[in-house]
């Protein structure tokens, strides 16, 4: 009993001191330079691209 009670109590220290630390790390949330910025592609997540596929479609 004694042994959950400490576990707990320790769990709740450690969450609640995590807390303040997680909230002062920076965020960096901006999409990257390329031509797939996103998972999905866009924010849709459609999955499509912009760019043509190849002309000739028989494998080298």
């Amino acid at each position: 009993m004694l042994r959950t009670i400490l576990t707990c109590l320790l769990t709740l220290i450690l969450v609640i001191g995590g807390i303040p630390l997680a909230a002062s790390l920076p965020a960096d949330a901006s999409l990257s330079n390329s031509a797939w910025p996103m998972a999905g592609h866009d924010a849709r997540h459609t999955g499509l691209s912009s760019a043509t596929g190849p002309t000739d479609p028989e494998i080298r």
